[in-house]
This record gives C-alpha cells, sequence and structure tokens, in this order.
C-alpha cells in the first residue's frame, strides 16, 4: 500500500493513515504526514484486519483442502475479493479502510491481488512439498 500511497500522493503514509480512523474519526484521512498517531495505529488496524481475512483462508483451506496449486490461488483471489467487498460495501463508512481517499480504483485493486499473492505464499510456504516429506521419512529411515 505504501508504493501505491507513495506514487499516488507523494506520501507512503497517506493510504495507512486513512486506516485509523476508526480511532481518530475523519481527521485521520486527511492527515499525510507519519506520526505515531496516525501511522502507528493505520498499521495496526490494518494489520489485524489482514490477519482476520487470513484467519478465513486458512480456515477455508484446513477444512477443505485444495489438491492444486490453482485451487489454493483461486481461494486466495476469493478472500480477497470478499475482504474488499465487505471493505467497500457492508463496512459502515467509519470502519472501512479508508484507502479511497488516497487512492485510485486501479491501486486499490493492485493492493488486493498483492495481499492475494500473500496468502497464497503463507499457504505454499506453511504446506509441506511432497518431495520434501518423501526426503524427511527418507532421512529418518537411514537414521536407524
Amino acid at each position: 500500500m505504501g508504493f501505491c500511497s507513495a506514487r499516488e500522493t507523494g506520501r507512503a503514509s497517506a493510504g495507512v493513515n486513512a486506516a485509523s480512523q476508526w480511532i481518530w474519526g475523519q481527521g485521520a484521512k486527511r492527515h499525510t504526514r507519519p506520526s505515531w498517531r496516525y501511522t502507528a495505529v493505520g498499521y495496526v488496524v490494518h494489520h489485524f484486519s489482514s490477519m482476520l481475512w487470513a484467519g478465513v483462508y486458512e480456515y477455508w483451506c484446513q477444512h477443505e483442502p485444495a489438491s492444486s496449486r490453482a485451487g489454493k490461488a483461486g481461494r486466495a483471489l476469493a478472500i480477497a475479493a470478499l475482504a474488499g467487498t465487505v471493505d467497500y460495501t457492508v463496512t459502515p463508512r467509519r470502519f472501512r479502510p479508508g484507502f479511497e481517499e488516497h487512492l485510485t480504483v486501479p491501486s486499490m485493486g493492485m493492493i488486493y491481488a498483492v495481499f492475494a499473492a500473500g496468502l497464497l505464499l503463507a499457504r505454499t510456504w506453511q504446506t509441506p512439498h511432497p518431495q520434501r516429506v518423501a526426503m524427511r521419512g527418507y532421512a529418518k529411515r537411514a537414521e536407524t
């Protein structure tokens, strides 16, 4: 988000600050400079929101495992799309991310796409690759 915010507003902190409107109200959206009050709080709010959606993705993956990488990618995109839809349609204005004050729709789309990529990468890294599992089994047999 910082990259898009810096490109469009000249300040990487503008988009992050907007998320602190949950705590500080509408003034947070207008504050573009980095500050503990707006930037740090905005980061924490945004981080916990992202963790909530990541938890939804993980729950889905654990309860209905996708066998292919394409399946996992599809789920990551679906969760990111759901997050964006909920963030900007269902959620009351005060609790929306606030990025829209500083970013264009294409930039916001890119942010949610990068979020989907992050979900997929995290899931891919934590899921053991069949070859690595086989190698671990081989190593244990060799030790005995």
